[in-house]
């Protein structure tokens, strides 16, 4: 049971040691589903070194659990140890020959995207001082060979005195794959507890060329920006075999360009005018999410198909708008990622679609950070690239540069394919709407203010522990002092419900949340019912920040004109 692969689609992933009949002999782990605890003997030269650079298999080293103990200020064992304490939590910590104990988890990761990985770190013993102590997040695909590391996840100081959540990303190599390892592994000298650990993954509707995505995120709106010799369409043939589900999606729908007489399901030619045989003409197009944006998350952030023939890729480069100034990057060529024959018509015919995924940092975007358009333009001969590889930033004007190549290590193009055929683009992540103001959904009023209801996006700092002892099913999020208004009658703060912790944060975490505004009957304050976004869709940790600042309130009180409902007021000893 504890090597079997945990299955993703079906359900996510929880452990939080709670159930403490399920380890009761010593580095026996049969009855823990899908996770097994290891001594990593001898993987590290020394303690309290960095664990990321411990990257080697480490599975025949012996298994590890000291079952039953409860005080981890005294127990002085090493390796794996269940803590049987109010809480109860397994902890990690090295000696001499434990130099790097890990807990590893089994997962199925078929048919879904975007596997998030989230746990708490505890620091359990408080009774000596601490050195510097270091946590890794590490993944490879299938039982065998080195890891690789998820520097987003890496801790390397927890002895400070609160929890440590974290939640990341997997790449996306981890995506689709029947076996992934996860290793979380420690080379701390005092018993550093993981709990809370949970692992879940979206299950896209479409995966084509081994990107997954879901109809709702792909682009809605396009325009010709420079047609030169005119911008053709042809019949794509895209998901023919499936009775053409996404006709109406297709770029060539998108801007209503016919195609071999048809004004669905078509694929748009750029730079190509067959009446004069002329190839190299430049053709640029425009396309957005109808005014949503796609932020900037770990790995790729949206996909790219272009329809072709087996071995026969064309060549375009991309920009994205950034929502912050209103500009437009500098256009990227890059490598395809894929080709998929099966999405074109059937397989095993030669045609299909490149697959290319582009990842919004290599635009020069930070993390959190949103487009709301991108522009698709085709390469002619002359064009530059600033990577001697042969892929990178496009100069123009063919003056600085390298010459773009098909593929790593291929050929140049030949005027013959550089007529790209643009078919579909899709966020590979869910679309967020232009933010709202807590204080414009929090109104004046005991109730939420019904102009800004329905989905929204906020953004804001963090004011309490989402994994507290509130048994709130969520967490309290406040806009930056810069952001508040001028109306006393308005609340600054607002309750995000997140039972099934969808999301792990820390405070002071500057968060963007998007989901649906309603009121709570089950979280009262004094006025009533409390406003709260709920159905969440989208958390991204934008960076850490601060805790806004509270308002010193002594009690007694009551005043008629203060926003109670959220607000975050500071008295002797309570939080409102």
């Amino acid at each position: 049971m504890s090597n079997q692969y945990h299955n993703l689609a079906q359900e996510a992933f929880k452990q939080d040691w709670t159930n403490i009949s399920l380890i009761n002999t010593n580095n026996d782990w049969s009855s823990v589903a899908s996770i097994i605890g290891y001594r990593g003997d001898n993987l590290n030269s020394s303690n309290n070194t960095d664990p990321q650079t411990i990257i080697s298999d480490g599975t025949n080293t012996p298994l590890s659990i000291n079952a039953n103990q409860n005080n981890p200020n005294i127990f002085s064992g090493s390796g794996i140890t269940e803590f049987e304490l109010s809480n109860p939590v397994v902890a990690l910590n090295t000696s001499n020959l434990t130099d790097s104990p890990f807990l590893l988890l089994h997962l199925n990761t078929l048919d879904t995207n975007k596997i998030s990985v989230s746990y708490t770190l505890k620091n359990l013993d408080q009774s000596v001082a601490q050195t510097t102590e270091s946590v890794a997040l590490q993944y490879r695909i299938g039982n065998s060979g080195d890891f690789i590391n998820v520097p987003t996840a890496f801790v390397t100081d927890t002895t400070i005195t609160s929890d440590i959540n974290i939640n990341a990303i997997l790449p996306r190599a981890a995506e689709n794959q029947s076996e992934v390892q996860v290793r979380i592994i420690s080379t701390s000298t005092t018993p550093i507890g993981i709990d809370d650990i949970h692992v879940s993954a979206k299950v896209p509707e479409y995966r084509i060329g081994d990107f997954g995505w879901d109809t709702e995120n792909i682009i809605t709106d396009g325009s010709i920006i420079n047609p030169t010799q005119g911008v053709l369409g042809f019949s794509s043939g895209f998901l023919g075999s499936s009775n053409t589900p996404l006709a109406d999606k297709t770029v060539g729908a998108i801007l209503n360009i016919q195609g071999d007489g048809k004004s669905k399901n078509n694929s748009v030619v750029l730079g190509e005018e067959p009446a004069l045989d002329i190839i190299d003409n430049r053709a640029q197009i425009e396309l957005t999410w109808g005014g949503s944006r796609l932020a900037n998350e770990v790995g790729d952030d949206l996909v790219i198909y272009e329809n072709g023939n087996t071995n026969f890729y064309e060549g375009y480069a991309v920009a994205v708008r950034r929502v912050s100034d209103g500009e437009f990057t500098s256009f990227l060529y890059q490598f395809s990622d894929s080709f998929d024959d099966s999405a074109v018509n059937g397989i095993n015919d030669d045609a299909g679609v490149f697959a290319t995924g582009f990842d919004l940092s290599d635009f020069g975007l930070s993390f959190g950070e949103q487009i709301d358009a991108i522009r698709i333009v085709n390469l002619i001969e002359a064009d530059k690239v600033s990577g001697a590889d042969g892929q990178g930033f496009v100069d123009l004007t063919g003056i600085t540069g390298y010459t773009p190549l098909s593929e790593v290590g291929g050929s140049a193009f030949t005027r013959f394919n550089l007529d790209p055929d643009i078919t579909m683009v899709a966020g590979l992540h869910n679309l967020q709407k232009p933010t709202t103001k807590i204080h414009d959904i929090q109104g004046s009023d005991t109730t939420f203010n019904s102009d800004f209801g329905g989905v929204r996006t906020i953004e804001g700092i963090i004011v309490n522990n989402p994994l507290g002892s509130n048994q709130l099913d969520g967490f309290y999020v406040q806009e930056e002092n810069a952001d508040f208004d001028d109306d006393p009658h308005t609340s600054e703060r607002i309750f995000v419900y997140n039972p099934s912790e969808f999301f792990f944060g820390n405070i002071g975490d500057k968060v963007r949340v998007t989901g649906t505004v309603g009121e709570s009957h089950t979280i009262r304050d004094i006025n009533g019912d409390t406003t709260q976004i709920k159905d969440l869709s989208s958390v991204i940790v934008l960076n850490d920040n601060y805790v806004p600042v509270a308002t010193d309130i002594p009690l007694p009180y009551y005043n008629s004109e203060l926003p109670l409902e959220s607000s975050l007021d500071e008295t002797d000893s309570f939080w409102m």
